[in-house]
């Protein structure tokens, strides 16, 4: 259910230097700031970095433009791919030995989502919860930004059969989205 820790370093590396690159470009951290500056600094600032860059798409082209000599292909291709993001609330309805299952709650879409370095069960004691977060696609894989907020929210019985009752229709009608390949075919 996580990456392996070759991509994880992988994956790190490129979004580190993404959000410090949106950090710097919309001014929410000194200009002056070295990378090894930003990696100490606390994590709601790194979260308003991040917020920028997911505000702000075009970044990822500009970060590709000013860096393209020093990236490899892969990067390109990995970074090019965090273009098709998903932003937005999902509920974890549980954890599975690959990956765990997320619905979006704003259209019911089932998404199989692999962890980063520890499992999604790690940081919560119960399923579902309400969370808020990016889904990106990495190396063929659907993980998430590594930015997570959970809601404080409870969900009763009924909520609970209807969203077991989404994620078996899913299953039933092979509609897990495993993959994101583009925004139409969302």
């Amino acid at each position: 259910m996580i990456l392996t820790e070759t991509e994880y370093r992988d994956f790190i590396s490129i979004h580190l230097n993404l959000i410090y690159y949106a950090g710097l470009e919309k001014a929410v951290i000194d200009p002056n700031m070295t990378f090894a500056q930003f990696l100490k600094l606390k994590l709601d600032v790194k979260t308003k970095c991040r917020d920028q860059l997911n505000k702000n798409s075009y970044l990822l082209d500009s970060f590709l433009k000013d860096y393209s000599d020093s990236l490899t292909t892969e990067k390109i291709n990995i970074i090019q791919g965090f273009k098709q993001k998903i932003d937005g609330d999902f509920i974890i309805l549980k954890c599975l030995k690959d990956n765990a299952i997320f619905i979006d709650t704003n259209d019911q879409k089932v998404y199989a989502v692999k962890a980063l370095s520890d499992r999604f069960d790690t940081f919560f004691n119960f399923f579902p919860v309400y969370v808020n977060t990016t889904l990106i696609p990495f190396n063929g894989k659907i993980i998430y930004d590594g930015f997570l907020t959970s809601h404080k929210v409870m969900f009763g019985k009924n909520y609970r059969f209807e969203f077991n009752e989404i994620y078996k229709n899913a299953k039933q009608n092979d509609a897990i989205i495993r993959t994101i390949l583009n925004n139409t075919s969302l």
